[in-house]
């Protein structure tokens, strides 16, 4: 370590900045180096307001809410061919986060705290968060999943006249309208659309036909010039002494408007995995398992939440964009459908949780099914003594009158214990006997 630094960022944006920023509270040696600012395609970026907790722990919530705050009105076309809007009580107007604004105040939050800016120092673990791109140079970042491919088509409108305080998501054959005021005045107009459709029939074929259907926005405004880029969902990983964060190791569906909140909770955790491999030189290999584990499953619980939605529009069965991305998913358990007996999976096995204590992650005995993040409890139920209590099979019923006379299950509720039986029978880790 000729500069003497414990950890390397390559990255501006919000995982990266943040990563370094809570690495260096905690008293490491961080050099961040945040590259050459790339222009944002969209300025603006839309928060829900279950950001709200994240934001406060990253002490932004007073800033994004005094400076940011979100279109007052929302409509939504979707399921059938009615727009309908949500306000005041209905909805949380959310955010409209500016990310130049954004990336250059947690910047000058690391510098301020400490963070040395360097581009060309040398470190023990070097940290990539450089976002949807590839990094390039010698770090070797592999995609190990991906959803169909969707480009986002977009421009903007100099005079959104009636529709210049309304965010809009409306579907249409061809994938969905995004219509998003901008603080200048103007509005972003984009359709994400599939990428293989569009390669087929030409950007200005498939964007005539979907304004052509259109009842918002779209059907009234055209950009004067359209662009596009990619905004495909998928994960990736990279060997040590590489980890990725933000959207380096994963990007979501845009359909969640969670894109920033995603790079913040990835922050957050990767600041813990660095700074507990730098305490642990024997740990490495199993907390790089760890933390492919954790993104792995913030990407599957975002694919989920984004399927669920595209499901409900079922008026465009057939057309390719819809036919790709709404792939049934089984119906949620309830306790009504718990099997008279269950068991554990056949694959099912002990494994190495980690869990935040302190600045650190601490081991703890855990198991997990396949390359799933392994648990150490569900919910607030611990899952050793659980499946103590299920053996190689036991009745529902029986398990949850049991859980009263064990000590570490003493303080679950009955439901919970039942609860936690339906969650591990929809994972797969527990099966009908």
């Amino acid at each position: 370590m000729s500069d003497g630094y414990d950890v390397k960022i390559l990255g501006g944006g919000p995982a990266g900045t943040c990563c370094a920023l809570r690495l260096k509270q905690w008293g490491l040696r961080v050099a961040l180096a945040p590259g050459n600012p790339r222009p944002h395609p969209l300025p603006e970026e839309t928060l829900v307001d279950s950001a709200r907790p994240l934001l406060e722990e990253w002490d932004l919530l007073d800033v994004v809410t005094e400076r940011w705050p979100g279109t007052p009105r929302h409509a939504v076309v979707w399921g059938d061919d009615e727009l309908r809007w949500r306000a005041g009580v209905d909805a949380s107007p959310g955010y409209k986060v500016h990310r130049p604004e954004l990336d250059g105040l947690l910047l000058r939050r690391a510098v301020d705290a400490g963070v040395t800016l360097a581009d060309d120092a040398s470190a023990r673990i070097t940290v990539l968060a450089t976002g949807k791109l590839h990094p390039g140079g010698a770090s070797p970042v592999i995609t190990v999943d991906a959803r169909p491919q969707t480009v986002a088509l977009y421009g903007f409108v100099t005079e959104p006249d009636a529709w210049d305080d309304t965010t809009v998501v409306e579907a249409v054959a061809e994938g969905w309208w995004w219509w998003l005021p901008l603080r200048d005045g103007r509005a972003s107009l984009a359709l994400l659309a599939d990428a293989e459709e569009v390669a087929a029939r030409g950007r200005d074929a498939v964007i005539r036909s979907a304004c052509a259907t259109a009842r918002g926005p779209a059907a009234r405004f055209q950009p004067d010039r359209w662009r596009g880029m990619i905004a495909q969902a998928r994960l990736r990983t990279a060997p040590l002494p590489f980890l990725l964060t933000g959207d380096a190791a994963s990007t979501i569906d845009p359909l969640s408007s969670q894109g920033v909140e995603k790079a913040l909770a990835s922050a957050e955790e990767t600041a813990y995995v660095v700074n507990t491999m730098l305490q642990d030189n024997d740990a490495w290999a199993e907390l790089q398992r760890h933390h492919r584990a954790w993104e792995r499953s913030l990407f599957n619980a975002h694919d989920e939440r984004a399927r669920s939605l595209y499901q409900r529009e079922a008026r465009f069965g057939d057309a390719p964009f819809w036919r790709k991305r709404g792939a049934a998913t089984p119906p949620p358990r309830s306790d009504e459908l718990l099997p008279r007996r269950v068991g554990p999976a056949p694959s099912l096995g002990p494994a190495t949780s980690w869990a935040r204590r302190g600045q650190s992650l601490t081991p703890e005995r855990a198991w997990t099914l396949g390359d799933a993040l392994p648990l150490a409890r569900i919910g607030d139920v611990p899952l050793g003594p659980l499946l103590d209590l299920i053996g190689d099979g036991a009745s529902p019923d029986d398990v949850v009158r049991g859980a009263s006379r064990v000590p570490e299950l003493f303080l679950s509720t009955p439901g919970r214990v039942r609860g936690a039986l339906e969650r591990l029978l929809q994972r797969g880790w527990l099966v009908p006997r």
